[in-house]
């Protein structure tokens, strides 16, 4: 029975809450019609429906037809109905995507928009055996790792899906045997999707060697989701001890990463290009393996450009992975008068006028001599050409070549404030001061300028 079936899978899952309010995701095809009458029929529950539609704008007057068949079917159930309609073409050519993706992210945040309005617990969707079949085979074919292949989740944060061990067919005859109706999706006959041919070529071709070729794939999504949680357990272990947050993303040390096993090093990008982009759509296998490489080669810098606008870069002991705005960023900050300043680029500063010479040879504290230097000062980041003379030298260098002789990597050059008053440079941030500036030992008082940049002292920690 397919009510004992599904009440297995919500238990075996915890999917739901006594009393639970749940929006439940109908489109008006079959497998959508199901899970609206199986959950209205589980009393056990108690759950209270909200039934959603996004009508997606991509078949006309068919897309309009869906639309109100579910909300008329809202209506018989006696249930609220959130319906909203978007432009998925346009959001398609905006954001440079599939069709199948633009759409499915539009889905998502619809249903993330009405839960916010609802104050719903959970968001039902109505996968089946066969959307995880074709799932893992789509993700198998654009080279995925274990992760991509365990498939679809049967709960995945506040989305549940109690229909992911029932197949079409089981859904189809139950549909039937109460006289249910529903609405078919011609788009669902289109070998435009990938998804769609999968469904009607390349799994009928499969079943030829295989008849249960459904049941075994959704099988194997179950074991490389459970291989997946216990790689992830010690992912997450192993990101804390490697990766450093900062404003632009994350960065680490080659050292440390290249301890970890190769799945774990593997593991640990996913991550963390997951938690800037916000998910691994676009991201292949063969790219998380090339930064592998990038990384532990023994070039000592190069730069990635990743899909969703990510960079990753590398350079001495260190790489990064950030948005690719990290190198085109550049900051400019005018300082008129002694106090306390902090930036959004990541670091602060402490202006006084001092006589305490006990911080004299700290790094981050730099001494002028007032005779030298007056406000306003200029805060900002390297710029091509930049010279200044470093304390304890006779002539003038270029800061690129003393980024260079301090192994300061590339990527984070422009992260090192520069600190100048009219006169010139006076200090490159948290490494060396100008010695034209420096306090003559005659002199009392001098302004004191105390630098917290967390990039800076990363460099340093190397």
């Amino acid at each position: 029975m397919i009510q004992t079936d599904i009440s297995k899978t919500i238990d075996e899952y915890g999917m739901f809450n006594p009393g639970d309010k749940v929006i439940v995701g109908v489109s008006g095809g079959s497998d959508s019609v199901c899970l609206l009458h199986l959950l209205y029929s589980l009393k056990k529950y108690r759950l209270k429906l909200i039934v959603a539609h996004l009508n997606h704008g991509l078949r006309d007057r068919e897309s309009d037809r869906d639309e109100k068949f579910v909300e008329e079917t809202a209506l018989k159930f006696g249930l609220k109905y959130i319906g909203e309609r978007c432009d998925t073409e346009s959001f398609k050519n905006q954001e440079n995507l599939s069709t199948e993706d633009a759409a499915r992210r539009l889905r998502y945040r619809f249903f993330d928009n009405s839960l916010k309005i609802t104050g719903a617990d959970k968001i039902a969707t109505a996968h089946n055996l066969e959307d995880q079949a074709e799932t893992v085979l789509m993700r198998m074919l654009r080279g995925s790792g274990s992760s991509g292949l365990s498939g679809i989740p049967p709960v995945n944060g506040n989305i549940v899906r109690p229909l992911i061990s029932i197949s079409s067919s089981e859904i189809k005859k139950y549909l039937k045997s109460q006289k249910i109706k529903w609405i078919e999706d011609s788009s669902n006959s289109s070998k435009i999707f990938l998804r769609n041919k999968i469904r009607h070529e390349l799994i009928p071709e499969l079943s030829k060697y295989n008849p249960k070729i459904v049941e075994v794939l959704s099988r194997t999504s179950n074991l490389l989701r459970l291989e997946s949680d216990f790689l992830n357990h010690h992912t997450q272990k192993a990101f804390k001890s490697v990766f450093v947050k900062k404003h632009f993303g994350y960065i680490a040390k080659i050292d440390k990463y290249s301890h970890l096993h190769k799945a774990i090093r593997l593991s640990v990008l996913r991550m963390c290009i997951e938690k800037i982009k916000g998910d691994l759509i676009s991201i292949s296998t063969v790219q998380i393996l090339n930064l592998d490489d990038q990384i532990n080669s023994v070039k000592a810098s190069s730069e990635v450009l990743l899909p969703g606008k990510l960079l990753f870069s590398k350079g001495y002991k260190v790489f990064s992975i950030s948005g690719n705005e990290l190198n085109k960023s550049g900051f400019n900050h005018e300082v008129k008068e002694y106090g306390k300043y902090s930036y959004r680029n990541g670091f602060k500063l402490l202006l006084e006028q001092s006589s305490d010479q006990s911080m004299w040879l700290d790094e981050n504290t730099g001494h002028f001599s007032l005779k030298k230097v007056s406000f306003p000062l200029n805060i900002r980041n390297v710029k091509p050409g930049d010279k200044f003379k470093p304390l304890g030298s006779k002539g003038f260098k270029k800061i690129k070549d003393f980024f260079i002789d301090e192994k300061v990597p590339r990527f984070l050059r422009k992260t090192v404030p520069i600190v100048e008053c009219k006169e010139g440079i006076i200090w490159v941030g948290g490494f060396r001061i100008d010695d034209r500036f420096k306090v003559d030992k005659r002199e009392k008082n001098f302004l004191r300028i105390r630098l917290s940049n967390p990039e800076v002292n990363l460099i340093k920690d190397f």
